[in-house]
């Protein structure tokens, strides 16, 4: 429990480092050495709000233009073609060690969403909500955050004075200087197949890539690019990832990104840009940027989640289907450990799969774990709400498993999720729950015509006399399969064959033991709500400070996008409050702090709308 309240922490002062210097608000040389000092989070969060007051309606210190010779941090440039404009340029040194910092922090945080495009048919989503070259992993960042960073300016200082071609506006109009259309992070590893970007036949455009990961050249990853005229091998460049490099070339060129090679540790990280001068191409992208957010804004705001709890699997009469778990009991198993595990075929119907798997393929958005030291290593999570989980008949169908499995009817969910797992991920052996807990766990297998040749088992593992682990038992992969085991039995997600080229989805729901361990858990969700209802005096009851730490992050992520106003002051008060309970250690009574939350939830969903 310390170890995750110290990882909450740790994320909220990168959130407020983020928030704070990559054009979100402006920032002074010092104040952004006072944010990387440890410890200092208190002082951080004060800044950050206080630092809105000092800058509304005032240019910032990231809006002035970033002046510097950009052809003195130029590594090569390659010709593409005949016309002089088409090359590519390469950088490296144009951003310091700490704004590569910040992006790759940016990009890779918790609070970024990411969508999930696989080569198989039945996983690929239409347009125009996925991105052309089909990389598996993309996320569609905010251009008009981004353009306010002192980045962004020297990006466009960069193509300012490299290119000259973009000034005329024959496809429907110009505008002076160039303009941040589009931003997309994406997050490349060794075996990733990714179709050629074929690009845009229109010179007023550039791509700007930038490269946020550590890198050596055996790691391969490099882009290649073809001449817009020719298409010719014998034409094209090529860009060689780089902490912190950064390339700029037409998006008329043909592009091909190739994955890390098989011996890279990490994964390939980086930014592309869509410079643009051209006011009809700037609105075309930007209106694409706008469909996309709102998509991830769906996803993330709970809409399509509470139509499949909600809507898709509402109670239908006369539902006869898994009323005795027993009836479809496959396999029982006890360890010699006395961990048990149990497994379960044909218990849901395929009404009830179809929507569940069609909203996990189709309908969620995922979170990107680089930690290395996370309990299972499974790198792509898609999170769901367990209140909302609750009120639905899905949940009343699984929990009969759950109660047969326990032998009580007191267990309730604390995290519900969904687990993406492709052939070249590398997952470990762990377990759900401290060893003195009593958890367990659900899962459900959502991959239709899974054969044994696909691999993806969940392994079970015990502790064996004169080696570290045995493995005892293993589930298969099967579309509907449902499996129950102890939280602290050791297990571990096995990646698919690398024949296959999708992704194995399994929906998984952890539950403890009463309602009220659950709370303790998920102290975000409504577990407690049914006593709240009918005692009003626990209405004011003490918000704790693991459940502050998360207000706090939702505050920050909320706040930028608010107007100047009576709402973006009562948010910067009640950071203020939350961040003086958090430094002194004590909780706050819920009333405090729900009336401004419940206000600041309604005026960005107005926003949205």
């Amino acid at each position: 429990m310390a170890y995750r309240l110290l990882l909450r922490r740790s994320t909220l002062v990168l959130l407020c480092v983020i928030y704070i210097v990559l054009g979100l608000h402006s920032s002074t040389a010092e104040s952004q050495q006072q944010e990387h000092s440890e410890g200092r989070r208190a002082v951080e969060v004060e800044h950050a709000a206080d630092e809105e007051d000092d800058t509304d309606g005032e240019t910032t210190q990231a809006e002035v233009s970033v002046e510097f010779n950009a052809s003195s941090y130029v590594t090569y440039s390659v010709p593409l073609g005949t016309i002089d404009s088409n090359q590519l340029i390469v950088l490296d040194n144009v951003f310091s060690q700490e704004e590569v910092s910040l992006m790759e922090a940016w990009l890779t945080s918790k609070m970024t969403s990411w969508m999930f495009h696989g080569l198989d048919a039945s996983e690929y989503e239409p347009q125009p909500y996925s991105l052309k070259n089909r990389a598996p992993w993309t996320a569609m960042l905010s251009s008009e955050g981004f353009s306010k960073s002192a980045q962004w300016h020297k990006v466009k200082a960069a193509a300012s004075g490299l290119f000259t071609h973009g000034s005329g506006g024959g496809d429907g109009g110009a505008v002076a200087d160039w303009q941040l259309a589009s931003i997309v992070g994406y997050v490349l590893r060794h075996g990733d197949q990714v179709l050629p970007d074929n690009g845009q036949q229109n010179e007023t455009s550039l791509v700007a890539h930038i490269y946020l990961a550590r890198w050596m050249p055996v790691y391969g990853g490099e882009t290649l690019l073809l001449s817009p005229a020719e298409q010719s091998p014998r034409s094209s460049g090529c860009i060689q990832p780089g902490l912190g490099r950064f390339a700029l070339f037409p998006a008329s060129a043909t592009r091909i990104m190739h994955p890390p090679s098989i011996n890279c540790p990490s994964v390939l990280v980086y930014l592309e840009l869509r410079l643009t001068r051209s006011s009809t191409e700037y609105d075309n992208l930007q209106s694409f940027e706008k469909s996309f957010t709102a998509e991830v804004s769906a996803r993330n705001g709970g809409q399509y989640e509470a139509h499949l709890f909600n809507d898709a699997l509402a109670k239908r009469e006369n539902q006869t289907y898994g009323e005795k778990p027993e009836d479809h009991l496959v396999k029982s198993y006890r360890a010699r450990n006395g961990k048990r595990l149990a497994v379960f075929d044909g218990f849901m119907d395929n009404t009830s799969l179809s929507n569940l798997r069609d909203h996990i393929v189709h309908r969620s958005s995922y979170q990107f774990d680089k930690s290395m030291s996370g309990t299972d290593n499974v790198k792509w999570i898609a999170g769901f709400e367990a209140w909302a989980f609750t009120k639905s008949e899905l949940y009343v169908q699984l929990q009969k498993i759950v109660d047969y499995f326990t032998g009580v009817g007191s267990y309730y969910p604390h995290d519900v999720s969904c687990n993406l797992i492709r052939t070249t991920d590398t997952t470990t052996v762990h377990e759900d729950c401290e060893p003195d807990e009593n958890d367990v766990t659900l899962l459900v297998y959502l991959n239709p015509n899974w054969t044994r040749n696909m691999f993806g088992e969940t392994l079970f593992l015990v502790d064996a006399p004169g080696q570290s682990l045995e493995s005892v038992a293993a589930i298969r992969p099967r579309y509907g399969r449902v499996a129950i085991f102890d939280g602290t039995f050791k297990h571990s997600a096995r990646p698919p064959s690398s024949s296959f080229h999708g992704a194995r989805y399994t929906f998984a729901v952890k539950y403890s033991a009463s309602k009220e361990l659950a709370a303790k858990k998920d102290p975000t969700g409504d577990a407690g709500d049914d006593d709240q209802d009918e005692d009003d005096g626990d209405s004011d009851s003490m918000i704790d400070l693991p459940e502050l730490e998360d207000l706090m992050e939702e505050i920050l992520a909320e706040m930028g996008a608010l107007p100047n106003g009576k709402m973006k002051d009562k948010a910067r008060k009640l950071v203020r409050k939350i961040n003086q309970a958090i430094k002194d250690g004590r909780p706050l009574a819920r009333s405090e702090v729900m009336d401004v939350m419940d206000s600041l939830y309604a005026a960005m969903q107005e926003l949205r709308l």
